[in-house]
């Protein structure tokens, strides 16, 4: 139906034209130019532009191009009509309002909603600017840490390594100690054949002089009595015996001291020295066994050391 009356419309428009035009040049049937009475009649304008109204009834139903079915989210009572059939609308014009008890409920619910969302999306925010600098901190604690053990592990190796050197040096001046102990202890229970042999020999001599010092000093006596000789020669004599002597029983108390050469006091003395330098070297001993002790240390210093690298490198990830 609506297609036929705008079929309609546009030829009454295109028949109006043509007529105008026909009766502009005079050519419509019923009029003649020559015609003197019917030109007395007529009327002229001046020519102007403008429209061409037309009007056409007819009876049926209108219908739109477009239909727009208008539904609300929220379902409920209508309790006002801001609009009437026929009204203009433009976008954002109110239309109804349906019942707000239940919807405003659902609205402040959602909206209290938005603002717990809100008021955790802040949260996280800030526990993750929190987190961001709480793993910065730990990062650089980590660092520390690591380059802290790094160096203790320097300083305990070192520590280690001079330990050792002075465990070996030690074990050796021990041993030397004790083998020095040892031989004057030897010495001081067994002297030496070869220094015996030496101070009796120096005996012999001594005791040699002394008979010949005597037996000269015996002759220039009995010599002076029949005054063959000085008194002064007899003197002399004399003196030379008494030194021959004084040699002699030097020779004989070096001799002593040679086949008795420490006293009880000396050799219980060199006993306890053998002692000392015996404990001595078992001290050294045990400060060796005691870097088995340390080399755990070590081991222990260098597991705490990857720890600490692992920290790291789980703090920087």
């Amino acid at each position: 139906m609506k297609k036929w009356i705008i079929i309609g419309i546009i030829a009454i428009v295109i028949l109006l034209s043509v007529g105008g035009v026909l009766f502009a040049k005079g050519k419509l049937p019923f009029i003649k130019r020559n015609d003197k009475k019917t030109l007395t009649n007529m009327r002229t304008t001046k020519v102007q532009r403008g429209d061409i109204v037309v009007t056409i009834s007819a009876t049926g139903t209108i219908e739109p191009l477009v239909t727009v079915e208008v539904r609300s989210k929220a379902s409920g009572a209508i309790t006002k009509m801001a609009v009437d059939t026929g009204d203009k609308l433009k976008a954002g014009d109110l239309i109804a309002e349906i019942e707000k008890t239940y919807t405003q409920a659902d609205v402040e619910q959602a909206e209290a909603d938005l603002r717990s969302a809100q008021a955790r999306k802040a949260q996280a925010e800030m526990n993750i600017e929190l987190q961001k600098q709480q793993s910065e901190v730990q990062i650089k604690q980590a660092q520390a840490n690591v380059a802290s053990m790094e160096t203790k592990l320097a300083q305990l190796q070192e520590q280690i390594r001079l330990e050792k050197e002075s465990n070996a040096r030690a074990i050796k001046d021990a041993e030397n100690d004790l083998e020095i102990a040892k031989l004057r202890l030897e010495q001081a229970k067994n002297p030496r054949e070869e220094n015996i042999k030496r101070a009796q020999a120096s005996v012999d001599q001594a005791k040699s002089s002394m008979d010949l010092a005597l037996e000269e000093y015996n002759r220039l006596k009995a010599l002076h009595e029949k005054l063959f000789v000085s008194k002064s020669e007899v003197d002399s004599a004399k003196a030379k015996y008494e030194s021959a002597k004084s040699q002699y029983e030097s020779a004989l108390e070096q001799l002593k001291l040679t086949q008795n050469p420490s006293s009880p006091e000396d050799l219980k003395l060199a006993e306890k020295n053998v002692i000392k330098a015996e404990f001595a070297l078992a001290s050294a001993k045990q400060k060796v066994e005691q870097e088995k002790a340390r080399e755990k240390d070590l081991e222990l210093y260098k597991s705490q050391l990857e720890d600490a690298k692992l920290t790291l490198q789980q703090a920087i990830a």
